[in-house]
């Protein structure tokens, strides 16, 4: 009886996203690339400066590369986006979505067409993102997942 309860107790706890989710495959076995770090933020903080500022460095030299940023959605929920720059230009982000009880609660896969410096991305003020979010993506759009 024990036994059917934990594991009812974890089958919840799951469902829930108390736990970690499994990432599928095309996440798990994703190309080797240098990595520059991860960060956690609490809500409504913008972005570790030496972790984002690595992965622009490489994007704008044309070097693959990858930074792992979990933030807080506006109810609390985490959410995990892998972003990895090719030496081709090409942008991807894998998206964690598991444990947001309020999206799409799956792994999603977005390209972008290019990442651009907050300074660029502030020229004109049509928008003002914060110094110490480094980077924004622009024009990204959804993938198919393999």
């Amino acid at each position: 009886m024990r036994h059917a309860a934990l594991v009812a107790t974890i089958l919840v706890g799951a469902g829930c996203g108390f736990l970690p989710s499994v990432p599928p495959d095309w996440v798990t076995n994703r190309l080797p690339v240098d990595s520059c770090g991860e960060e956690v933020l609490g809500q409504g903080e913008a972005g570790d400066v030496d972790v984002r500022m690595c992965l622009l460095e490489a994007y704008e030299d044309g070097r693959p590369a990858e930074m792992i940023s979990t933030q807080p959605t506006i109810e609390g929920d985490p959410i995990t986006r892998y972003i990895r720059v090719h030496e081709n230009g090409v942008v991807e982000i894998f998206v964690d979505a598991t444990r947001d009880q309020f999206g799409s609660g799956e792994w999603e896969r977005l390209q972008c067409e290019e990442i651009v410096s907050v300074d660029e991305a502030n020229d004109p003020p049509n928008l003002v993102f914060p110094a110490d979010m480094v980077f924004v993506e622009d024009q990204c759009r959804p993938q198919p997942v393999p």
